[in-house]
């Protein structure tokens, strides 16, 4: 047991510190929100408004007591924040002088009864439409620029959450004795012009030096839903068309209008009884008693901390309510994870991105193959279907996935085969089918076990959803061994002949001996990046040396491991160079592109556009999509490894499996 923590020290100790200096870091430099009540911190509190809320028994449940919060505890933003670890976002009309000259971690300027339009809430008094709000943050740059000398990049790598419109419905064009709104549009002109609004503060945001959006649309109306549809259909596309014009913008929509008709899944009760008793404007009654369930709505309009953290963490985490596009045809950053992948940002997810570890058992003995079963463990570059069974942003079981593949969108985050496909092939061996998919739970020639967005840390990829970490992958061996092959194969002698020279540490330890590990690639190069950041030359610099720290120890580690781990035959799979020579020299491999995505990937981050046909020459193209790569260049990297002398070290895989 010592040895086996040893080792796996020897091999990740190198990486590890990295990551824990990075892990304590907020994962953005600030928050900025603007919006209405559901996410006001209590600018109405300096407000001439009925719109107020700094009694009891709001804020029953918040450290700081009735803050102006329009609810129990914590908004959604509030849990946000704690998920960047940063600190709240402090209301701006609350800031002294000299605090809005020194501070850095954001402001909130969120106005209970704000809207798009100007007039929306008026009637309730005074607050800070959308338009008042961004202006107060045009101010708050003019304060940065003392204090940031990169005010361009700080600003860039900061998350504006905007979440405002219900009030344009609640207090405007639902009140016709107040406003003329519902006289003078009909609901789709109604829609447009509040579209059109917040298009156009979003706009003005980008120029100030914001990049990364989330932005909400409307949340259900009681007996109003028919007319918050006119607006909430026509949201998704008006977003992306947004995000395509703003070069280097990245935009997570939030879709809280479908929060109420799944809520209860997040143990949220769905009966809407206000939890303190309200007054003829909606709000608690001063000192009016709570109720003794805070899992229902607080007041008439707002939800209770139980709701807003259900939202925040849904948000943050991704599952459901906050896709970039339909989750049910795309997989995609939700929320806030694809913001954290900036230069000076780099968090756990990004390794995951590429290669984690492409580990396979290949045996000897066999008639009509060089291996008799090909065992694989790793991350979306191998993935060939485990995550069509999980609740996950990151899947590929959608077209033009799979567009060359004869099974179709599998699963796999490519047009074809992926390296693992491809080694199969040259071994003799059938694709190694999902373990997930249990009715090829009994096959004897190998199982795949990697899961897209999976890492070698337990916690890596969790923010897209569930996942298959590498130790949960060796676990789901562990049960193969004992209910698949022990009982086919009978003696201990014949299972441990089947596994002999297989694959490493816990695999060590039930018999596998034969292990490929492949160094991370050149990150730095990947198209959602070079894309977005536009470096001077084709890749990234400083993601790639960040990956060299990792790679450089590979070497060293691994023939430490073979010393260690009597009669295992170790792999070092040395694609880095390989991905970089092809970029370097494309006509050499075939290529006519080695810097953009072959499918239809908005700006370049992620996952293909469902439904959008590919490039015509899939097989001359680098990159599938933002971060992973096609049939054509899995083809070069194993048909190298398998039989090539400089990839793979110290002999090919056809090599290996000979011995």
């Amino acid at each position: 047991m010592a040895n086996y923590y040893c080792i796996a020290f020897l091999f990740f100790s190198s990486f590890l510190d990295f990551l824990l200096v990075k892990c304590e870091s907020p994962l953005a430099p600030a928050l900025y929100v603007f919006g209405d009540s559901l996410s006001d911190s209590g600018n109405n509190n300096f407000l001439k408004t009925e719109a107020k809320v700094n009694y009891k028994p709001y804020g029953i449940d918040f450290p700081s007591g009735a803050t102006g919060r329009f609810t129990n505890g914590k908004t959604f933003v509030d849990f946000i924040a704690q998920s960047l670890r940063l600190p709240y976002a402090p209301p701006y009309l609350g800031l002294s002088a000299k605090d809005k000259i020194n501070i850095k971690t954001g402001v909130n300027y969120a106005s209970g009864s704000a809207g798009i339009l100007l007039e929306s809430g008026t009637a309730l008094g005074e607050n800070l439409s959308f338009d008042k709000q961004i202006n107060y943050f045009q101010d708050t740059t003019g304060f940065l620029k003392t204090i940031s000398a990169d005010l361009q990049t700080y600003l860039s790598n900061s998350i504006f959450v905007i979440s405002i419109g219900s009030n344009d419905y609640i207090n405007n064009y639902l009140q016709p004795a107040r406003y003329k709104s519902s006289k003078t549009y009909t609901p789709q002109e109604y829609a447009d012009l509040l579209l059109n609004g917040l298009v156009g503060g979003l706009k003005k945001l980008y120029s100030l030096g914001a990049r990364k959006f989330v932005v909400f649309n409307i949340g259900r109306i009681e007996d109003a839903n028919n007319l918050v549809l006119y607006f909430n259909k026509k949201f998704p596309r008006t977003i992306a068309e947004l995000e395509r014009s703003l070069v280097g913008s990245t935009f997570v929509r939030g879709d809280i209008y479908r929060m109420n008709q799944t809520s209860s899944e997040a143990g949220i009760s769905t009966v809407q009884t206000s939890c303190c008793a309200v007054g003829g404007n909606g709000l608690c009654l001063r000192g009016s008693p709570p109720c003794s369930r805070v899992t229902e709505v607080w007041d008439a309009f707002h939800p209770t901390e139980v709701v807003n953290k259900a939202v925040a963490s849904d948000c943050f985490g991704g599952s459901t309510f906050y896709p970039i596009l339909n989750l049910s045809s795309r997989t995609g950053s939700t929320c806030l994870k694809e913001f954290f992948l900036s230069p000076n940002m780099i968090n756990v997810s990004f390794y995951l991105l590429f290669t984690t570890l492409f580990l396979h058992l290949i045996s000897l003995k066999s008639v009509s193959t060089d291996a008799p079963a090909l065992y694989v463990f790793g991350d979306s570059l191998l993935d060939c279907g485990n995550n069509n069974f999980l609740v996950t942003l990151a899947r590929a079981n959608f077209p033009p996935y799979g567009v060359d593949f004869s099974g179709g969108a599998s699963g796999r985050f490519t047009n074809g085969k992926t390296v693992a496909d491809i080694t199969a092939q040259l071994l003799g061996l059938p694709f190694a089918p999902s373990y997930m998919d249990h009715q090829n739970f009994q096959n004897l020639t190998g199982v795949n076990y990697a899961s897209g967005a999976s890492g070698i840390l337990a916690e890596t990829g969790t923010n897209l959803g569930e996942r298959i970490s590498l130790d949960q992958q060796i676990s789901l061996f562990l049960k193969t061994v004992e209910e698949v092959l022990q009982p086919k194969l009978g003696s201990k002698k014949d299972l441990n002949s089947y596994l002999s020279k297989s694959i490493f540490m816990r695999l060590y330890r039930l018999g596998a001996r034969k292990i490929i590990i492949f160094e991370l690639g050149p990150i730095g190069c990947m198209p959602t990046y070079t894309n977005r950041f536009k470096p001077i030359g084709p890749c990234l610099e400083y993601y790639n040396q960040l990956i060299s720290h990792f790679n450089s120890q590979l070497s060293t580690t691994l023939d430490r491991l073979t010393n260690v781990l009597p009669g295992s035959l170790i792999i070092n799979g040395q694609i880095n160079a390989l991905v970089k020579n092809i970029i370097e020299n494309p006509s050499n491999y075939g290529f006519i592109d080695t810097k953009n995505p072959c499918c239809i990937a908005g700006d370049g981050t992620l996952a293909c556009t469902p439904a959008l046909p590919p490039c015509m020459s899939d097989d001359r193209y680098l990159w599938w999509d933002g971060y992973h790569l096609t049939e054509a260049a899995y083809s070069i990297i194993a048909k190298t490894c398998y039989s090539g002398s400089h990839i793979c070290s110290p002999f090919n895989i056809k090599k290996l499996a000979q011995k």
